[in-house]
């Protein structure tokens, strides 16, 4: 069975900003415990598929680096070293406004997940 596609990504973003190191990654994004994000990259032993990553993982990782979350969660746009959310670039000083945003793709991601 092959990763999944945003597990993939997640995978991606570990090895780029912090080598491969999925305890180090987690230090940086903030998720606790470790094991919520490296269960990612595991077949689960009770129904033999991959996890999904939960929406906590995906607001850690959407906040803490410059990433947008239409590459995280869907792979649109090209994910390069500089991918930055124009629209998030314009908040970083303000952590309301940053907030706003993240509760805003939050608020979608809830969306698709009820479909």
């Amino acid at each position: 069975m092959e990763l999944p596609e945003i597990n993939k990504r997640i995978k991606k973003l570990v090895e780029k900003y912090a080598d491969d190191n999925s305890s180090k990654f987690c230090r940086m994004v903030d998720i606790k415990p470790s094991y919520k994000l490296t269960r990612l990259f595991s077949i689960e032993n009770r129904n033999g598929k991959y996890p999904e990553p939960s929406l906590d993982i995906i607001r850690q990782i959407v906040s803490k680096l410059d990433i947008d979350i239409n590459y995280l969660v869907f792979g649109e746009s090209k994910f390069t070293e500089n991918v930055v959310n124009e629209e998030r670039k314009k908040y970083l000083t303000s952590d309301d406004k940053l907030n706003i945003i993240i509760n805003q793709n939050v608020e979608i991601l809830d969306k698709l997940n009820n479909k």
